[in-house]
């Protein structure tokens, strides 16, 4: 498990963070900061698409579900997920506290990126996004910036509510006097280990906590603006 991310300015006024794990030379993968827009905009997007130069970005209707799409397929199509075996095909999830998951295969090009709320990591979509890859292949995962445990107050009723479909995640749940804290990254690497997912890279950066690089729902409410991740092919292996 890695926790570290180097940042960088991909183009003038566009702070961006590339995530730091081992995957293969052909992928390519950036997560946005408030500097660079709210991906809510669609300027911002368009900014993006151009700056990613892919012929087509996936961007989804998002509905805290798990259903997973085709990358190329997508054209704005409800779902929380999506998955490309193809080059130049961009995966991109927005997130202001939830989980943006990265995944890729080691052997040969598949990538995917998952919008991951706690609805989602209920309904485990981090295994239905797992079951789009090829089968005879190793995955390694990387958990981008989202609300930390500190910052993640939730009620016993919602404790107890995810607990009783996964009653062996109690660790993620933590208590200070009587206030108990969710701890969403630690639900997924356990969901990512259980689907047989072992090299995971996480962030480290709370998007509560860290309010200069990142838009927070809890910390901003309505106002709060989106962040983007992207994951994309850069070149296929022949």
């Amino acid at each position: 498990m890695i926790c570290s991310n180097c940042s960088y300015v991909w183009q003038p006024m566009m702070l961006v963070l590339r995530p730091d794990w081992q995957v293969p030379t052909w992928v390519r993968c950036v997560t946005t900061t408030r500097q660079t827009g709210d991906f809510f905009q669609a300027a911002a997007r368009e900014r993006l698409e151009k700056a990613v130069g892919c012929q087509h970005m996936a961007w989804l209707a998002q509905c805290h579900g798990k259903d997973m799409v085709l990358a190329e397929d997508s054209a704005l199509s409800s779902a929380d997920g999506s998955w490309t075996t193809q080059p130049h095909i961009a995966c991109v999830v927005r997130t202001a506290d939830c989980l943006p998951v990265l995944l890729t295969a080691k052997e040969r090009p598949w990538v995917s990126a998952v919008h991951a709320g706690w609805q989602g990591l209920y309904q485990n979509i981090l295994a239905e996004a797992i079951t789009k890859a090829p089968q005879d292949v190793t995955l390694t995962a990387w958990i981008g910036p989202s609300i930390g445990r500190k910052a993640y107050a939730v009620s016993p009723e919602f404790r107890a509510h995810f607990l009783k479909r996964y009653p062996h995640l109690t660790q993620a749940f933590l208590w200070r006097g009587a206030q108990c804290y969710c701890d969403l990254t630690r639900i997924a690497e356990a969901q990512l280990l259980a689907a047989g997912v072992t090299d995971i890279a996480i962030s480290g950066f709370c998007t509560h906590r860290d309010a200069q690089l990142f838009d927070s729902y809890r910390r901003q409410g309505n106002v709060a603006g989106r962040q983007a991740t992207v994951i994309w092919i850069d070149t296929a292996i022949q």
